[in-house]
């Protein structure tokens, strides 16, 4: 499936076989005179030779003489327009499939077809309505699709063509679809012709169809193939996800035609999987996204088909299919034509929708290593794991023996919004607690992330910013995985050291302390009276006890260790965790509750030694404020009070009334009137709500003391205050 916002390789000529990929690394974009001249050597190899193979992905190469093809020298225009180019307009593209007479038109959908020549279609027409099954077949499909697309997801239909003066539309505004004979290899693709409403400079690129404004949305039109004969599976499935596909890459231009490829593929594969979720056609590509997990989601547009699994990670377990369309929205707002704004428009997107682009990230990279089917799993689970080509990541390195007691893995890289990962065998009985300490360089703007990864009720993250590892009891666990994930820049790379430590059991008992506090088995129910309270820890502390704490969770509990690890720090015998920033992480994480059993280890340097009447069980139920509000009582008005504490270091709680469920915005705004943070933008229910509010600005970077003033919009409520971020 090829969807490019310019002529696909299987439109350009009508003697082309499917173009060779080479399984090389992608660079990021080629010159216009590399594009050019690649194109033209891959045409002009003849099949009985071979086609040279290309060493940028299609699209990239169609993408670059699409924007720049008016500057190449008459003679390589030439020869491009030889081979089926047209220089004629604004974008370098060619032109609609000729010969097709037949039309049938259903919705907002025109089909041509023709029952004559190469390009015809099956006459067979079962029901006599005096249509072709076939086409008869493909109009039911985007009736389908576009219900879905547009009534129950709620996208901008792509912009019309009926403004089209001196070229091809159709000969009507509905959206075309030809049906003919494509190229040996291709199911379809999506060809963009010209900017939206280019009848003027001032409308140039605005599609007519959105409430707001475009500047680089498309027209565009479809190919199908006239019958899949010589394509394996289920010719109804394959035209299903073909459309699906296809179609989606329309709907894409419509907002930002130049898009990153990436984006527009993995979003593709999403929409088909969407459609057609029993097909499966999507498997395909999760073989080679696995491959290399340490390239990043955004690596190139070929992953991007295998990213689709990035975004049903996504809408599966953090949000809901409204997602899609927020990246798409936003990308409006960002000036693609020179360059790559993909990611930032994910994470506006996902912060509009309440969740943090470095933890869903993460926590997608932990799904990753469990590929998990079961409920159990939680926010790390696939519901079809069960059927996915593999069942394991791939290793960067297995560790079953040490040396010294320790294993050292140096210059290990990865890139942005990817992983690496480790799995440690442990089924030597000499090991009881293991440890792992992660070295980035000493300047980097990427930051790492280090988890364990015992099963899908046992994760553990690091606190890996000091650089020294938690000590982990592997007593009876027959190997342990680990993962080393990066984020920060949008692109790019980092380079690290590894270093896993084995230590074995402490039976020095003058060292030995007891947990007090929480009582075991305690359970812990957040509620709007109790909510500024804290959960305090407490154990006892070893005599002339002068090294680290560490906190050892298991089960769903782990899921919030990183979030609270640093208020509790490794100094002191005790912390108290506020109760409003325990249900901001549930909530950040889309959970309600959390169980588990907590324990801690003192690290003395050279040993470990644990509590001895640990691990204590714990239960954290935020559900009666995280899923909705405290419902315990319905206001009857609107009521928005004072932020908590006043003035605060580093956070607040924004409490609000809501008598009736309503969207919800909470926006704060530095002394200028420019806003800083959007802390929650969503649709809330009736009852008493929290906005946690953590001192930090969009980007996540901490800002300076001052007066931030907070507005909070439901429905037609709006009210305004101040607060005071204290240093």
């Amino acid at each position: 499936m090829n969807g490019v916002p310019l002529p696909s390789i299987s439109q350009v000529s009508r003697r082309l076989i499917p173009i060779l990929l080479v399984s090389t690394l992608f660079a990021d974009r080629p010159s216009l005179d590399t594009a050019a001249d690649l194109l033209l050597e891959h045409v002009r190899t003849t099949p009985v030779s071979g086609h040279t193979p290309l060493s940028y992905h299609p699209s990239d190469i169609l993408r670059e003489i699409a924007k720049y093809g008016h500057q190449l020298p008459a003679d390589k225009k030439a020869d491009l327009e030889e081979i089926g180019f047209n220089f004629s307009g604004i974008l370098v593209r060619s032109d609609r499939p000729q010969n097709l007479d037949l039309t049938v038109e259903n919705g907002f959908f025109r089909f041509h077809y023709t029952l004559t020549g190469d390009d015809a279609v099956s006459s067979k027409d079962s029901d006599e309505n005096g249509i072709p099954d076939y086409v008869d077949l493909i109009v039911e499909t985007f009736s389908d699709i576009g219900a879905i697309d547009f009534d129950s997801l709620g996208y901008v239909r792509p912009p019309g063509d009926s403004w089209f003066t001196q070229t091809d539309n159709g000969g009507s505004d509905h959206y075309d679809v030809y049906i003919f004979e494509l190229e040996s290899g291709y199911y379809g693709y999506v060809q963009a012709e010209d900017y939206a409403s280019n009848q003027t400079v001032g409308s140039r690129g605005d599609n007519e169809y959105s409430d707001e404004t475009e500047t680089r949305a498309m027209t565009t039109f479809m190919a199908l193939r006239n019958n899949y004969d010589d394509f394996p599976g289920v010719e109804e499935e394959i035209i299903q996800v073909t459309s699906a596909h296809e179609f989606f890459h329309a709907v894409q231009y419509g907002y930002d035609g130049w898009e990153a490829g990436w984006l527009l593929e993995a979003t593709a594969v999403w929409m088909e999987e969407r459609h057609y979720d029993d097909v499966n056609d999507c498997y395909q590509f999760l073989k080679e996204f696995f491959k290399n997990p340490e390239w990043g989601i955004n690596h190139d547009t070929d992953r991007g088909y295998g990213s689709y699994i990035y975004f049903s990670y996504l809408t599966e377990n953090q949000t809901d299919d409204d997602l899609i369309k927020s990246i798409f929205e936003r990308s409006r707002e960002y000036n693609s034509f020179n360059a790559n704004y993909s990611i930032p428009a994910v994470k506006r997107a996902l912060r509009d929708h309440g969740r943090d682009f470095r933890k869903v990230t993460d926590s997608f990279l932990i799904a990753n290593a469990l590929l998990e089917s079961s409920a159990g799993a939680g926010v790390y689970r696939y519901a079809e794991a069960d059927s996915f080509p593999m069942n394991e990541p791939i290793y960067s390195k297995e560790i079953s023996t040490l040396s010294d007691n320790k294993s050292v893995v140096k210059g290990e890289t990865v890139e942005m919004n990817a992983a690496r990962y480790y799995k440690v065998t442990t089924t030597d009985t000499s090991w009881h607690y293991l440890s792992v300490e992660l070295h980035p360089p000493s300047e980097t703007d990427a930051v790492l992330g280090l988890y364990a990864v015992i099963n899908s009720q046992t994760i553990l993250p690091y606190n890996v910013l000091s650089g020294s590892g938690e000590a982990l009891d592997v007593t009876g666990i027959d190997s342990v995985v680990f993962l080393v994930s990066a984020s920060g820049p949008d692109s790019g790379s980092v380079t690290y050291d590894l270093e896993v430590n084995r230590s074995g059991a402490s039976t020095d008992t003058s060292r030995t302390f007891q947990l007090i506090l929480p009582d075991s088995s305690a359970a812990v129910t957040i509620t709007s009276n109790n909510y500024m309270d804290d959960l305090v820890f407490g154990w006892e502390s070893p005599a002339n006890f002068t090294g680290d704490y560490y906190f050892v969770l298991t089960d769903s509990l782990n899921m919030i260790y990183s979030h609270f690890y640093g208020k509790c720090g490794t100094k002191s015998n005790n912390c108290s965790i506020p109760y409003h920033l325990l249900e901001y992480y549930l909530h950040s994480e889309g959970l309600e509750r959390v169980s588990g059993t907590w324990d801690v280890v003192a690290d003395y340097g050279t040993k470990t030694v644990a509590s001895s009447n640990g691990p204590f069980k714990l239960t954290i139920d935020g559900s009666s404020v995280s899923n909705g509000g405290d419902k315990t009582n319905i206001p009857g008005e609107f009521k928005l009070y004072p932020n908590h504490p006043n003035p605060f270091n580093p956070t607040t709680v924004i409490s609000f009334d809501l008598p009736e469920e309503e969207h919800v915005s909470v926006v704060i705004y530095n002394l200028l009137g420019n806003e800083v943070r959007t802390v929650s933008n969503r649709r809330r229910t009736a009852g008493r709500h929290h906005a946690v509010w953590d001192g930090k600005d969009n980007l996540g970077e901490p800002l300076n003391s001052g007066i931030y003033f907070y507005s909070i919009i439901a429905g037609k409520e709006r009210r305004i205050d101040k607060m005071t971020l204290l240093k």
